[in-house]
């Protein structure tokens, strides 16, 4: 029960963060506001590594780990420099946070291809009324804001 806690603390840390730097972005280069972002990524997960380890722990990674390290880093950098881009495109929270949420589909995708992972029928229905909530979200943003 304690992977619930931490999912939800994860889901409630990520919404801070894509809050904040919907608020940041004015004005602001999205390298820059990255490269800040990612050194105080490093502190945090440096830090909770130390105490987590007690700071006995080491670095050593197989060179497979390490492309995956630097290929998850990759896809992070890209995914929130476009993100950053739509906000200062002025794009409206509510919307991209409905578009983030999406992410929850290609999660479920990769799950499946790459760790045969199977859905019951209960993980199908919500994933399928959160695609349906996305495009109603989207086609009527107009209307309900």
């Amino acid at each position: 029960m304690v992977w619930l806690l931490f999912a939800i603390l994860s889901v409630i840390g990520l919404a801070v963060y894509k809050t904040a730097i919907k608020f940041i972005s004015t004005g602001v280069s999205p390298i820059l506001l990255m490269a800040i972002t990612s050194f105080f990524y490093f502190l945090f997960w440096f830090l909770a590594l130390m105490i987590h380890q007690k700071g006995n722990f080491n670095f050593s990674l197989t060179t497979n780990q390490w492309i995956l390290v630097a290929i998850l880093s990759l896809a992070f950098f890209v995914s929130d420099y476009f993100l950053v881009q739509a906000y200062i495109a002025e794009a409206k929270l509510s919307t991209m946070t409905v578009l983030m949420g999406l992410s929850m589909l290609l999660t479920v995708l990769f799950g499946i291809m790459f760790f045969r992972e199977k859905l019951n029928t209960l993980q199908l229905v919500g994933v399928v009324l959160g695609v349906i909530s996305f495009i109603l979200l989207t086609m009527f943003e107009d209307t309900v804001s």
